[in-house]
């Protein structure tokens, strides 16, 4: 098993629904100090992990449910990822957690949108 499945394999025994390994230049386009290389000049690629949310929240209408369990994922996600970095410094690799949702960086009140270390924003 290579480096990239070992990691992979890691994030999902600790909880993630889905694993990801992005090449760096995945992030071309990214605004200026939110690329992946702004914040480890020699990163190549950024493990992303995701939870599923329950469909029933998502289609439903109680919005107090969908809430305390979307800051739920996002608190286990920022825990999942502290323990990927950790696996991947044990494996010799460097990473650096990023959280999932805040704190921001920078507060847009205008549009009511933050940004935070690092771009998720799509091409």
């Amino acid at each position: 098993m290579g480096l990239k499945e070992e990691i992979k394999a890691s994030a999902l025994n600790l909880g993630a629904d889905l694993v990801g390994v992005a090449s760096v230049e995945r992030f071309d386009g990214a605004p200026s100090g939110f690329h992946p290389t702004d914040i480890m000049p020699e990163t190549k690629s950024v493990v992303v992990i995701a939870k599923k949310i329950s469909d029933q929240l998502v289609c439903g209408s109680l919005g107090t449910a969908y809430t305390n369990t979307f800051q739920a994922i996002l608190r286990r996600l920022d825990y999942i990822a502290s323990d990927v970095a950790v696996f991947v410094e044990k494996v010799g690799g460097k990473a650096i957690p990023i959280p999932a949702d805040d704190p921001y960086n920078y507060w847009d009140e205008e549009n009511h949108r933050g940004m935070r270390d690092l771009s998720s924003r799509d091409k």
